[in-house]
């Protein structure tokens, strides 16, 4: 990463989903993240514990993507708002 960072103004590491040895292998030389969810429970849930991940490896300020977000099903209530999403990572 080091070499890496000489050479780029960025480098993006892109990890699997969920929390195995490939996300820590990404990880470990992170010196900020953008976590990327969708708006179900379940990919909140996930995403959650990755913040929780993301914090304790000394990252203060992860950023957040929703991906997939439809706002005609947000209306009717069949998906997590924008708001919902955040309120839920805190």
């Amino acid at each position: 990463m080091e070499d890496l960072a000489k050479q780029f103004d960025f480098v993006l590491i892109d990890s699997p989903a969920g929390i195995d040895h490939g996300f820590h292998l990404a990880a470990a030389g992170a010196k900020d993240a953008i976590i990327v969810t969708t708006p179900e429970l379940p990919a909140v849930r996930d995403a959650d514990k990755v913040v929780g991940l993301i914090r304790s490896k000394g990252i203060k300020s992860p950023k957040l993507v929703i991906n997939r977000l439809r706002l005609d099903m947000v209306r009717r209530g069949d998906m997590l708002s924008q708001s919902d999403v955040l309120g839920f990572l805190g």
